[in-house]
């Protein structure tokens, strides 16, 4: 059996703290969102469930960064979720 996997924000040494990860399903619901963290850690992160319910199929993701040098700015993308 795998492991578990988390979709979160990876960061180099410029980066102050992730302000807030926000993922979305299809439709636009707010699936899991987390705000004020530290990058790196992988267990802050979206686990790929939602209400304790597994989910799969292409979801949006937005996030805003954080810089050591007071900057914030915004991510965002996709992510698929197989299982």
């Amino acid at each position: 059996q795998f492991g578990h996997y988390y979709f979160t924000g990876y960061a180099g040494p410029a980066v102050r703290q992730i302000n807030f990860l926000r993922v979305y399903d299809r439709w636009g619901s707010l699936l899991f969102e987390r705000k004020d963290f530290q990058p790196n850690d992988p267990y802050l992160g979206w686990d790929g469930t939602y209400k304790g319910e597994k989910m799969s199929g292409v979801f949006t993701w937005y996030a805003v960064v954080g810089f050591l040098d007071g900057r914030d700015v915004e991510f965002s993308g996709d992510v698929t979720v197989l299982r």
